[in-house]
């Protein structure tokens, strides 16, 4: 369902009702409702549950155990054996685990080394990795792990938020240049209209020839093209200004045909831009950047493992036996008890250090992309500021051009009024006066566009 809303109402929806009811949608409204009502930005949510479910499922590697099996056989009236064991494991983040269990068994055909006491063994034990895996283990890697992820989510939060306001406000800026254009050439078609009334007004009295009428005529025609024209785009700028309002993420908006967007002045972002030069450590803070920081937070973590997987493997498991007298009687003596052992190691190790070279190889490449990457940017800002510095000395040449030319058409109008000019001459300095306005607009509309390339680039929204 698509909503079509006057900006009131849309006001009242985000709080921003006015005493004055306003046809004019300013650009910090219509960023605050992009903010906090676009779909996309309504999903960054997921992205912190998600990071949650990472770190929630690392946890997991640490979950207490239980670990139970009973086994019995019975033929010919005879009990052959009936068996019971079930133990408790506690993995720790350090490697080593802890466990309890009791283990019960009789029958007349039980092997001997399956005996227990008639009232079944309590142990208790703990097993102890003394090679690989006690610095560092798997179980360790995965919750690192869940931190790099969330790392990485915040980074793609931050970059989803940017595009999307770069992108609602570049439509913003688009809309209210196209709403000037077709205001200039409006106000052009006003002024081609009255002329030619009073060119044929003139005519009739025998004061100007036919030709004239004519030539008002053309003009007249002109500007209304360029009118059409005007509001033609200036209906697909809407259009796209629409496409980035929404009520609560999922019902989309339309602007009221009546609504303005507000004229920016050409100070606008100045101040931003002129803060962001004096601050040489944004660079750093970028996500493009960190995330090469993150990945590398990520290699380090595969290093360690590799690192810790040259070591043999040596886990050392101790577990007392405690005797069950009676139900209410434990028994231990140190001469109750199981030790084993394990020891692994591949003697070369060859494919531990391979692995661990790739890593490092991986991550000097890393490094050197890093310091590509930051260049670059360094290089994309210097650049955007050359190309600010342009575009504001040719703005102020420019804002010289239109005065001079509106001062050339108002003589050349009195002129005309005095019988000392031709309409060809008015038509001629109004069509440039119009001319070095649209050049206005567009030029605007590059400096406007190059202070937000800088912000969006730094990432300052």
């Amino acid at each position: 369902m698509i909503k079509k809303l006057v900006i009131p109402i849309i006001l009242c929806c985000w709080n921003f009702c006015d005493a004055q009811v306003s046809q004019v949608l300013s650009y910090d409204e219509y960023i605050e409702i992009v903010k906090t009502q676009h779909p996309y930005l309504f999903q960054l949510d997921l992205l912190d549950q998600k990071s949650d479910a990472y770190l929630l499922k690392a946890k997991g590697g640490v979950d207490p155990i239980i670990d139970a099996g009973y086994d019995e056989k019975s033929f010919d009236s005879k009990n052959y054996f009936r068996q019971f064991g079930g133990k408790v494991k506690i993995p720790t983040w350090y490697g080593v685990e802890f466990e309890a269990g009791y283990e019960f068994a009789n029958g007349e055909f039980l092997s001997s080394e399956n005996s227990l006491p008639n009232n079944g063994l309590l142990n208790a034990g703990i097993n102890i990795p003394l090679g690989n895996g006690l610095l560092y283990d798997e179980r360790r890697k995965v919750l690192d792990e869940a931190e790099v992820i969330r790392a990485e989510n915040n980074l793609k939060k931050i970059e989803i938020e940017n595009k999307i306001i770069f992108a609602a406000t570049k439509a913003y800026l688009d809309w209210q240049i196209s709403f000037q254009k077709v205001e200039i050439f409006a106000n052009a078609v006003i002024i081609a209209e009255q002329r030619l009334t009073n060119t044929k007004a003139s005519f009739f009295e025998g004061d100007k020839p036919a030709i004239d009428t004519l030539e008002v005529n053309i003009a007249l025609n002109s500007r209304q093209t360029n009118l059409l024209l005007a509001q033609q785009e200036l209906l697909a700028k809407r259009i796209e200004v629409n496409l980035y309002l929404w009520q609560e993420g999922i019902i989309p908006l339309v602007l009221d045909d009546e609504v303005e967007p507000e004229i920016l002045g050409l100070t606008k972002w100045q101040e931003e831009v002129l803060a962001l030069q004096l601050q040489d450590n944004l660079i750093d803070n970028i996500t493009e950047l960190q995330g090469y920081e993150v990945y590398n937070r990520q290699l380090e973590l595969e290093r360690k493992i590799a690192k810790e997987n040259r070591k043999p493997t040596i886990d050392l498991t101790i577990n007392p036996l405690f005797r069950i007298n009676d139900p209410s009687v434990i028994n231990y003596t140190f001469d109750d008890y199981k030790v084993g052992a394990n020891v692994y190691y591949p003697l070369f190790t060859r494919k531990a250090r391979g692995e661990q070279k790739i890593i490092e190889i991986e991550q000097e490449n890393n490094r050197l992309t890093l310091i590509t990457a930051k260049q670059s940017i360094q290089n994309e800002r210097d650049i955007i500021l050359t190309e600010l510095r342009f575009l504001e000395e040719a703005s102020a040449i420019l804002q010289r051009n239109i005065q001079d030319a509106a001062m050339l058409l108002e003589a050349e109008n009195i002129k005309f009024s005095l019988g000392e000019s031709s309409v060809f001459l008015v038509n001629s300095r109004e069509i440039k006066f119009l001319e070095f306005q649209e050049k206005n607009l567009k030029l605007n509309k590059d400096l406007f566009l190059k202070r937000l390339e800088l912000i969006y680039l730094l990432q300052q929204f």
